[in-house]
Protein backbone atom coordinates (compact mmCIF):
# COMPACT_ATOMS: atom_id res chain seq x y z
CA UNK A 1 0.00 0.00 0.00
CA UNK A 2 1.39 3.38 -0.99
CA UNK A 3 1.26 5.96 1.77
CA UNK A 4 -0.11 9.34 0.87
CA UNK A 5 -0.26 12.75 2.42
CA UNK A 6 -2.73 14.02 -0.17
CA UNK A 7 -3.84 17.55 0.70
CA UNK A 8 -2.05 17.72 4.06
CA UNK A 9 -0.53 21.11 4.79
CA UNK A 10 2.93 20.35 6.15
CA UNK A 11 5.31 22.90 7.63
CA UNK A 12 9.00 22.20 6.99
CA UNK A 13 11.54 23.73 9.38
CA UNK A 14 15.06 22.89 8.18
CA UNK A 15 18.17 25.09 8.10
CA UNK A 16 20.12 23.06 5.51
CA UNK A 17 18.88 24.18 2.06
CA UNK A 18 19.56 20.92 0.23
CA UNK A 19 17.89 18.84 2.91
CA UNK A 20 14.94 21.24 2.95
CA UNK A 21 14.55 20.90 -0.82
CA UNK A 22 14.74 17.11 -0.57
CA UNK A 23 12.06 16.99 2.15
CA UNK A 24 9.90 19.40 0.16
CA UNK A 25 10.14 17.27 -3.00
CA UNK A 26 9.48 14.05 -1.08
CA UNK A 27 6.37 15.40 0.63
CA UNK A 28 5.07 17.14 -2.50
CA UNK A 29 5.42 13.84 -4.40
CA UNK A 30 3.26 12.25 -1.67
CA UNK A 31 0.56 14.86 -2.32
CA UNK A 32 1.28 17.28 0.53
CA UNK A 33 0.89 21.02 0.33
CA UNK A 34 4.14 22.54 1.61
CA UNK A 35 4.46 25.46 4.01
CA UNK A 36 7.99 26.81 3.92
CA UNK A 37 10.53 25.50 4.10
CA UNK A 38 11.72 27.95 6.70
CA UNK A 39 15.23 28.02 8.08
CA UNK A 40 14.92 29.55 11.55
CA UNK A 41 12.89 29.38 14.71
CA UNK A 42 11.69 32.97 14.21
CA UNK A 43 10.52 32.31 10.65
CA UNK A 44 8.75 29.13 11.74
CA UNK A 45 6.98 30.89 14.61
CA UNK A 46 5.88 33.69 12.27
CA UNK A 47 4.46 31.15 9.83
CA UNK A 48 2.65 29.26 12.60
CA UNK A 49 1.24 32.50 14.00
CA UNK A 50 0.06 33.55 10.53
CA UNK A 51 -1.57 30.17 10.00
CA UNK A 52 -3.40 30.45 13.32
CA UNK A 53 -4.55 34.04 12.91
CA UNK A 54 -6.26 33.45 9.59
CA UNK A 55 -9.49 35.43 9.21
CA UNK A 56 -11.74 32.35 9.37
CA UNK A 57 -10.03 31.08 12.53
CA UNK A 58 -9.15 27.69 11.00
CA UNK A 59 -5.69 26.29 11.59
CA UNK A 60 -3.80 26.07 8.31
CA UNK A 61 -1.14 23.53 9.36
CA UNK A 62 -1.88 19.81 9.52
CA UNK A 63 1.59 18.45 10.36
CA UNK A 64 5.23 19.54 10.55
CA UNK A 65 8.79 18.32 10.09
CA UNK A 66 11.20 19.96 12.54
CA UNK A 67 14.97 19.97 12.36
CA UNK A 68 16.05 20.03 15.99
CA UNK A 69 19.11 22.29 15.60
CA UNK A 70 18.62 25.49 13.62
CA UNK A 71 21.97 27.22 13.51
CA UNK A 72 22.60 28.53 17.05
CA UNK A 73 19.00 27.79 18.13
CA UNK A 74 16.73 24.80 18.46
CA UNK A 75 13.13 24.21 17.40
CA UNK A 76 11.98 23.92 21.03
CA UNK A 77 9.62 26.92 20.91
CA UNK A 78 8.14 25.74 17.61
CA UNK A 79 7.59 22.24 18.99
CA UNK A 80 5.92 23.68 22.10
CA UNK A 81 3.65 25.92 20.02
CA UNK A 82 2.64 23.07 17.70
CA UNK A 83 2.00 20.83 20.70
CA UNK A 84 -0.27 23.48 22.25
CA UNK A 85 -2.16 23.68 18.94
CA UNK A 86 -2.36 19.86 18.74
CA UNK A 87 -0.49 19.82 15.42
CA UNK A 88 1.35 16.50 14.98
CA UNK A 89 5.02 16.76 14.02
CA UNK A 90 8.16 14.70 13.64
CA UNK A 91 11.67 15.63 14.65
CA UNK A 92 14.23 15.16 11.87
CA UNK A 93 17.77 15.46 13.17
CA UNK A 94 21.31 14.26 12.73
CA UNK A 95 21.58 14.01 16.51
CA UNK A 96 20.36 11.27 18.82
CA UNK A 97 16.98 11.73 20.48
CA UNK A 98 18.55 12.23 23.93
CA UNK A 99 20.77 15.10 22.74
CA UNK A 100 18.11 17.67 23.62
CA UNK A 101 15.92 17.19 26.73
CA UNK A 102 12.82 18.65 25.05
CA UNK A 103 13.11 16.08 22.25
CA UNK A 104 13.60 13.21 24.67
CA UNK A 105 10.50 14.30 26.65
CA UNK A 106 8.34 14.58 23.55
CA UNK A 107 6.10 11.81 22.27
CA UNK A 108 6.75 13.01 18.70
CA UNK A 109 8.58 10.59 16.42
CA UNK A 110 12.30 11.19 15.94
CA UNK A 111 13.91 10.37 12.61
CA UNK A 112 17.67 10.40 12.19
CA UNK A 113 19.02 12.25 9.16
CA UNK A 114 19.07 11.23 6.47
CA UNK A 115 15.67 9.57 6.81
CA UNK A 116 14.38 7.74 3.79
CA UNK A 117 11.40 9.12 1.92
CA UNK A 118 9.37 6.11 3.04
CA UNK A 119 10.24 6.61 6.71
CA UNK A 120 9.42 10.32 6.60
CA UNK A 121 6.08 9.79 4.85
CA UNK A 122 5.18 6.89 7.15
CA UNK A 123 5.96 8.93 10.28
CA UNK A 124 3.80 11.82 9.06
CA UNK A 125 1.05 9.50 7.84
CA UNK A 126 0.90 7.86 11.27
CA UNK A 127 0.47 11.24 12.95
CA UNK A 128 -3.22 11.55 12.06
Amino acid sequence: MKLTLEGCRILIVEDEPLIALDIEATLADAGARILGPVHSEAAAMALVDAAVSDADGALKIDRAVLDVHLGDNTCEAVAARLTSLKVPFVFHSGFARDTEPFVARSAAPHLRKPASAEALIAALDNET
